[in-house]
């Protein structure tokens, strides 16, 4: 029993340690850049993949809340916004950078992104 118990403790923290500590955990900042508006971004991501952040418009003296999820590729999507300046990044990260795309639909925007981890 104690053999069985020990087994499955081991098989457990192997499934927990494969399934954590994404490889582009850390802080990432950068720039976006449109016809239409320009700024600058921050985030963090998390052992999970989670990014969560803010994006600065000095076009519109806003800040808006950024949050999604990079897969263990690198791809990611995030959302950024309320309902009113709601857009998408969409991009992949490799091991020190980032580069992508923005859309606001609502407004007609849209862009590159590019950046680095900090």
């Amino acid at each position: 029993m104690k053999k069985l118990t020990l087994i499955l403790t081991l098989i457990i923290g192997i499934i927990l340690t494969s399934c954590t500590n994404s490889e582009f955990q850390g802080e990432w900042k950068g720039t976006y850049t449109g016809k239409a508006d320009k700024g600058y971004w921050s985030a963090t991501i998390d052992e999970n993949g989670v990014i969560s952040g803010k994006a600065e418009s000095p076009f519109s003296k806003l800040t808006f809340e950024l949050t999604g999820k990079v897969n263990d590729n690198g791809i990611f999507t995030a959302v950024y916004g309320n309902p009113a300046h709601k857009g998408y990044y969409n991009g992949k990260f490799t091991k020190d950078t980032v580069i992508g795309t923005w859309s606001n639909p609502k407004m007609n925007f849209s862009g590159k992104i590019n950046g680095a981890k900090k």
